[in-house]
């Protein structure tokens, strides 16, 4: 399923947010062609908030988490394969994790 969250008007605006899963539950989801609204990030770090998920993407970035007690259900293999998590508690930190690593 793709959701399109828009923040202004026209597709210079928005993103596509994929949800995958089978079941009442989301399971995982991806965003494309993130926009550079603060929003978009401030919505994902409320996504991040409610429940025991971690993002990660492609790169330098270790796994960021809006919450320190998610860290402990991440698997090992995700933790030494992508190095140690990062807690990161707005859009603005977020954005930082993203460009800087």
């Amino acid at each position: 399923m793709c959701i399109t969250v828009t923040f202004g008007e026209g597709p210079q605006n928005s993103s596509y947010v994929y949800v995958d899963s089978e079941t009442p539950l989301i399971e995982s989801f991806s965003v494309n062609s993130p926009i550079s609204d603060i929003r978009l990030y401030d919505t994902l770090i409320s996504i991040l908030r409610s429940a025991n998920l971690a993002m990660y993407m492609p790169g330098d970035c270790p796994p960021l988490v809006a919450k320190a007690e998610v860290i402990q259900h991440l698997p090992t293999g995700m933790i030494e394969a992508l190095g140690s998590p990062r807690v990161v508690t707005s859009g603005v930190e977020l954005v930082e994790c993203i460009a800087n690593g």
